[in-house]
Parts: structure tokens; sequence; C-alpha cells
């Protein structure tokens, strides 16, 4: 089991848009699509005992060549994720799920372009499930 393989699965079924399969940048054909990329994994540290939990940062683009559709898929991920506590991301135990920081952009293309809502999340979970 897999927490990005398990994020995907959750994100798709949260939205019903496809999201691009690790490392790939966009998604042929599709107006709206979503990419998750780790940004960090760092183990929570409680200072006395190593401790098997860990605090993953994920980067998710919310892509969509209408600007609304982004604010509301991120949405939809976040009213889901925001509830779990010590509950589970798709099938994968998670302790807790926090939201961070955000970024807007647009980049046109022949056809107009697309609105991209970025979004941190920062899930905690152990690296062993």
């Amino acid at each position: 089991m897999n927490i990005i393989t398990e994020m995907r699965k959750s994100i798709e079924a949260l939205t019903s848009v496809k999201v691009a399969p690790q490392g790939h940048a966009f998604i042929p054909d599709e107006s709206d699509y979503i990419r998750i990329m780790l940004v960090s994994e760092t183990t929570f540290d409680t200072g006395l005992v190593r401790q098997s939990l860990v605090a993953g940062k994920y980067q998710i683009d919310f892509i969509s060549r209408d600007f609304e559709r982004t604010l509301e898929m991120e949405k939809a991920v976040w009213r889901a994720w925001q509830e779990v506590s010590h509950g589970y991301v798709g099938n994968y135990p998670v302790q807790y799920v926090d939201k961070g920081r955000v970024y807007q952009d647009f980049a046109e293309d022949e056809d107009g372009g697309f609105y991209r809502q970025m979004r941190e999340f920062t899930l905690y979970y152990s690296d062993a499930p």
C-alpha cells in the first residue's frame, strides 16, 4: 500500500477528476486534472523515542481551464480531509491532515490557458502502515 496511490484514489473519488500519474506534468486532452508531488517527508520527532510517524508534505495542483473549477476541486478535497482524525485517506491510515500555503497562476496556450490552484497538504501517517 502506497500513500500517494491512496491519495490519488481519494482525490479522484472526491472530485471526479483524473490525477496525473507520478512524474507526468499533465494529462493530454483533459481540461481538468490534478497533480500530486511529494515536497518533504520528515520523521515526527518526540525528542525521546524514534517513531514511525511522519509528516508528509504534498503539493497538490488543481488545474482547469475554468478558474472557479480549480477552487471547487480544492474545496472538495479539503472538506473531506479536514475531518480525518485517526482515519483514512483512501485506504491508508492517517492520523491528521493539515493544509498549508496556497499559490495560484495561469498558463496561456493556443486554446486560452489553464488556471492552477496549488495547495500544500501535510498528512501525518506511519511510514509502515
